[in-house]
């Protein structure tokens, strides 16, 4: 899809975006504010737009940043389609992605790496109408603090926002099914984030390393979270799993040493190997007898007195012994045994 062909074009434009604020708040910069920016007045190349977001104060007000569409971006066409394809010309912090060109033509997506490993950018807003964002298109952003994407997309690839490690804000498209492989692996000033209504799945390392991430709410339409999805997130404490859950697989949760308890639900069939690794914090956990399958060692390495209950009556087809909880020794010479949980039964 963002493959060069061969005639594709690049346009070049030369002109700066103007970028200056009316302040609503009791200060001047753009960081007194806090949240996503939202459009008051959509800004076009003639004339001047607004976006606006509240206060950090907590007294209502609102900061109002007046701009212009990014302008002296670089395009690329192909198979028929524009995509944006670099920062071009632009100085600004303030990136806003236009749906259209300069000379109006429609911009069709964002293409792969387009504002890779960029040192200034730190707020962005992608217009509604771009309906693609390529691989890397944002990836390694350190300054980036916040971004809104567009209302909806059709496609939505890998590693979007990896490492940006500045990131604390984002608004992700209502049409998401899937939070795609690495799309926030590093983001470590991701505190919380809104996941949309008819997401299905969790990608691989999707919010690894997401270290200030402290409380998790997943749709009720989510049926799978992938390998390593919010491995090493350890300031996670609060985790709410949705009754649509069917597969949560290996080291989903690793190395996660703020849980202390999780309900798995009655929905879920599958349950990793390494799943909860390491989560030292971990003191309950519940497991219904719906669970068709437990792969390896799921909490191999965590709390020794964590307690496992369950409405089984007694190990079911498909669970190891023991969960196969094994924990390393605090001295070398001493052997790698078993540890026997405590799991309660018919409970």
């Amino acid at each position: 899809m963002f493959k060069r062909i061969a005639g594709g074009f690049l346009i070049f434009l030369t002109s700066f975006c103007l970028v200056f604020t009316s302040v609503g708040c009791r200060k001047s910069t753009q960081e007194s504010g806090t949240g996503v920016w939202t459009v008051v007045k959509q800004p076009g190349y003639s004339e001047k737009g607004e976006l606006q977001r509240s206060c950090a104060d907590g007294n209502g007000s609102v900061e109002t940043v007046r701009i212009y569409a990014s302008k002296g971006l670089s395009y690329t066409e192909e198979d028929g389609k524009i995509y944006v394809s670099g920062i071009g010309s632009f100085k600004g912090d303030f990136l806003y992605i236009s749906s259209k060109t300069p000379d109006g033509k429609k911009v069709s997506g964002i293409a792969r790496s387009a504002f890779l490993d960029n040192e200034k950018i730190e707020h962005l807003y992608i217009e509604d109408g771009i309906s693609e964002i390529g691989l890397c298109a944002f990836a390694g952003c350190k300054k980036l603090e916040n971004a809104r994407l567009p209302e909806e997309v059709s496609l939505f690839e890998d590693s979007i926002f990896i490492s940006c490690q500045g990131l604390s804000d984002v608004s992700l498209p209502s049409n998401l099914s899937e939070i795609p492989l690495s799309c926030f692996d590093s983001c470590t000033s991701l505190a919380s984030i809104s996941l949309p209504e008819g997401l299905k799945s969790i990608g691989y390392s999707a919010f690894n390393l997401c270290t200030s991430l402290k409380s998790l709410t997943l749709p009720d339409s989510v049926e799978q979270i992938s390998a390593n999805a919010f491995a090493d997130c350890t300031g996670l404490q609060k985790l709410a799993l949705p009754d649509s859950l069917k597969s949560l697989n290996d080291s989903a949760f690793s190395n996660c040493t703020g849980l202390t308890e999780i309900t798995l639900p009655d929905s879920l069939e599958f349950l990793g190997d390494y799943a909860f690794f390491h989560c030292k914090g971990l003191t309950s956990v519940r497991i219904s007898k719906n669970l068709l399958r437990i792969e390896g060692a799921p909490f191999y390495q965590s709390n020794p007195e964590l307690v496992i209950s369950t409405d089984a009556e007694e190990p079911l087809e498909g669970w190891s012994e023991n969960f196969n909880c094994y924990f390393e020794p605090e001295v070398e010479s001493e052997e790698i045994k078993a540890h026997t949980l405590t799991v309660r039964y018919g409970k």
